[in-house]
């Protein structure tokens, strides 16, 4: 295992002292000749001229009282008084070329210092450097020895490091918002069958790494880095029971990791998208809570506030998203059956621009959708009875289901239940409308069922890189280097 080694002689902790003493002797040197050449000059050099105090003042002693004082007295006295600086030159010189000694002797004992500091900084380099290079290499051997000695634990690293690239794959072609710089969970559909998706090998890999340690004991991950990863194996475990739940039975325990992953995952990272996650997992208990055993209205109950609670206190943290209101618009409506406070909690969805940190043309559909469904069964609860509903009547219910199929798709399974299977939204205001009604209803469909058949024909060919656009390239090329980037600094 390689370690770089700092206090190398010729490294850069080593080499700075020895900078630090030619830079300090030639400032010190320039100094000094630079005072010499400014103030300790020759005697004969720019020799000055003085003007006796005295003998001007003889001077103009001697100019009568009643006299006015000329121009020409006060030059003639200035001329008399003047002196050459011999005396002076003679007197102070010795004195002179003391001080410049004694500056001498200062600057040299300050450049010794500097020079045996430098030294001494060095030898001790040089001591750090082999003591370093011993411990490094103790270290290394040690380290050397566990691979040998338990060659599971570096495989089981690297199994750990091809699963989550793995994860990442699935979650980036499943992604409603692909190529987001927001990351690849930004927008999920849980209806995607992610874990097959996965693949078998991949899973069952991820499943035998985290038997043997689970990611939740791994201290080795910074903070952000961490409670993404832990909240991607916690999206892992709830596929996982999603589709073990539809061929066969879901276990609880995946749930039940899944939200200890999302718990610590929002320790490490006070970030609003985590406590979604965490409302979406609750609402996938509570839904298996009832399916399993229906009169259990005490737990259902339970899960169905925690997941309010949870999209609360993220709308709380960042109020300008999208799925938060719509989450609680599922729940009021889907489950409380309160359609009044599930359509203002869509209006106010709508009033965003983000899903979450980025637009999602698919899950603004599926807000469109939903918003008809809701009005479509807020006609169905106020009908009469005795007239059928005409098209003026649901016309906000035409409006949302067209503005969906225009915008993206929404699922085929989803218009299938809604259209044909009586817990459908939209199958008994079909029975109870005019046939002008019914005809609208029934286009609108072919028209949602076309986008779905042209979004998956997209899809196919959404790989080839002539068909990503300008934005689309810049946005996966500052994915790409943000990549290149963790991985360096790992």
């Amino acid at each position: 295992m390689p370690f770089k080694n700092r206090y190398a002689p010729g490294s850069p902790i080593v080499l700075a002292p020895w900078i630090f003493i030619i830079i300090v002797a030639i400032f010190a040197y320039y100094a000094i000749n630079r005072i010499d050449r400014q103030t300790f000059r020759d005697v004969n050099e720019n020799s000055q001229e003085y003007i006796s105090a005295s003998g001007l003042k003889q001077c103009f002693d001697a100019i009568p009282a009643n006299s006015p004082l000329t121009a020409d007295n006060v030059k003639s006295c200035f001329q008399s008084a003047k002196s050459t600086s011999q005396v002076f030159d003679e007197t102070v010189k010795p004195r002179i070329e003391e001080l410049k000694w004694l500056l001498t002797i200062i600057a040299t004992i300050g450049g010794f210092f500097a020079i045996a500091q430098g030294a001494a900084t060095w030898f001790s380099a040089q001591v750090y450097t082999k003591q370093a290079e011993e411990g490094l290499k103790a270290i290394s051997d040690v380290h050397d020895a566990i691979k040998a000695r338990y060659p599971l634990f570096d495989h089981v690293e690297a199994m750990r490091k091809d699963v989550i690239v793995a994860l990442n794959n699935v979650f980036t072609s499943a992604s409603k918002a692909p190529d987001s710089w927001a990351g690849n969970t930004e927008a999920l559909d849980w209806k995607d069958n992610l874990f097959r998706k996965l693949g078998v090998e991949a899973r069952q890999r991820l499943l035998s790494v985290e038997s043997f340690a689970s990611i939740d004991l791994d201290p080795s991950f910074a903070s952000d880095d961490y409670a993404d990863i832990l909240r991607k194996f916690s999206l892992f475990y709830r596929a996982k029971f999603l589709y073990e739940d539809r061929v066969g039975q879901g276990s609880f325990g995946d749930l039940e990791r899944a939200e200890a992953y999302l718990i610590f995952a929002s320790r490490k990272k006070a970030d609003f998208t985590i406590k979604n996650d965490l409302g979406s997992l609750y609402g996938t208990v509570y839904a298996s809570v009832i399916k399993d055993n229906p009169s259990n209205k005490d737990d259902a109950n339970f899960y169905l506030h925690q997941a309010e609670t949870a999209f609360r206190e993220s709308l709380i943290i960042e109020p300008n998203q999208q799925r938060a209101h719509y989450s609680l618009a599922v729940i009021a409506g889907a489950h409380r059956k309160r359609y009044e406070d599930a359509i203002s909690e869509l209006q106010m969805a709508l009033k965003s621009t983000v899903w979450q940190r980025e637009p999602s043309d698919y899950m603004k559909s599926m807000m469109f959708y939903n918003m008809a469904c809701y009005h479509s069964q807020l006609l169905q609860r106020n009908w009469d009875t005795k007239t059928p509903v005409t098209s003026d009547q649901a016309k906000t219910v035409v409006e949302f289901l067209e503005k969906a199929a225009d915008l993206s798709s929404v699922r085929r399974d989803i218009i299938d239940t809604d259209f044909n299977e009586l817990r459908g939204d939209f199958t008994g205001l079909l029975k109870i409308a005019d046939p002008g009604l019914q005809t609208r209803l029934a286009n609108i469909r072919i028209a949602l069922e076309k986008k779905v058949a042209q979004l998956k024909s997209v899809d196919r060919n959404a790989n080839t890189p002539a068909d990503l656009t300008v934005s689309q390239a810049i946005t996966r090329a500052i994915r790409l280097i943000r990549t290149a980037f963790r991985k360096h600094k790992a």
